[in-house]
């Protein structure tokens, strides 16, 4: 079996598991956060995966309202890149902003992800994407401001880019297609995730 049809047969299998009914973690954002493997990544199951593939900021802010009844202690969130070119980093900051107030209106602990360079590969297979120096350097740009914002906000924030990129791009061992990412780019991003939830002792 390719690689490729094993990786998208393992992905389905786990959407069809049942997600439990009292989560004291919500993972919510776009397709990166979608695509993780979060139970094997986390070793545990007690979470909620609500990331959607395609999903620009502000439609993944619309979804928090589905969230009210959450039984969750911490959130994750992440997204952006779907959002770029065509916004700014203050649209997409006030938007950040916006849902900050939300998670913390309903006592949950957030974390906010930044977001991840693309590489030159993505222009290949997204043409939207072509320009990917000038998306790299919004990215930038954005991450240097949410930065701050969790800092002024004590909000914790997992500052991935720069575990996953160099000063230019997203490093080529860390991405299948220029924007998502691989395995062991994933095991990056949980370690992180793991050692805030360990802080919280979650």
């Amino acid at each position: 079996m390719k690689p490729f049809v094993k990786k998208v047969l393992a992905y389905l299998v786990r959407q069809l598991n049942p997600e439990p009914k009292n989560p004291s973690i919500i993972l919510i954002g776009d397709s990166l956060i979608r695509m993780g493997n979060w139970k094997e990544l986390l070793n545990r199951s007690d979470f909620i995966n609500r990331g959607i593939g395609g999903e620009t900021l502000s439609q993944i802010h619309a979804r928090l309202k589905q969230l009210a009844d959450t039984t969750a202690r911490i959130a994750f969130i992440e997204g952006g890149i779907n959002d770029l070119p065509p916004s700014d980093a203050d649209t997409l900051l006030a938007e950040y902003q916006e849902m900050a107030t939300v998670f913390q209106s309903k006592q949950l602990i957030l974390v906010i992800t930044s977001l991840v360079c693309i590489s030159p590969q993505a222009a290949k297979k997204y043409p939207w994407r072509s320009d990917w120096r000038a998306i790299n350097t919004q990215v930038t740009s954005l991450n240097e401001k949410l930065k701050a914002f969790c800092g002024e906000k004590n909000i914790d924030f997992i500052d991935l880019n720069s575990l996953l990129s160099d000063s230019v791009q997203l490093q080529a061992e860390y991405t299948t297609d220029g924007v998502h990412l691989t395995e062991s780019a994933y095991r990056i991003w949980a370690a992180e995730a793991i050692r805030i939830l360990q802080k919280y002792q979650i």
